[in-house]
């Protein structure tokens, strides 16, 4: 419902804030609940990935953008990105 999508897209704004901020432990742990309520939202595993990137965690940052691209629409606009991302990881 969009009041539940809503509470998620207000989560990611929260994460990606504290991502900025260079918190991506905080990050990175908010997310992981989004996930647990929201398992089929990929931009949760897109910022995810980066935060654990950002903490120097290559494995879980590689996992997690991986399943953001079984996840996003082939056009999404993080598609890109994490693509990117990946290629830098490997």
């Amino acid at each position: 419902d969009g009041a539940t999508l809503h509470g998620a897209d207000m989560v990611v704004n929260a994460a990606m804030n504290l991502l900025n901020r260079r918190r991506s432990a905080e990050a990175a742990t908010l997310l992981t609940r989004m996930i647990g309520r929201f398992p089929a939202a990929p931009d949760a595993y897109f910022y995810r990935g980066y935060a654990t990137l950002q903490a120097g965690k290559p494995a879980e940052g590689k996992a997690d953008l991986e399943q953001y691209l079984k996840l996003a629409p082939a056009d999404g606009p993080l598609v890109t990105q994490a693509r990117e991302m990946l290629s830098r990881i490997q």
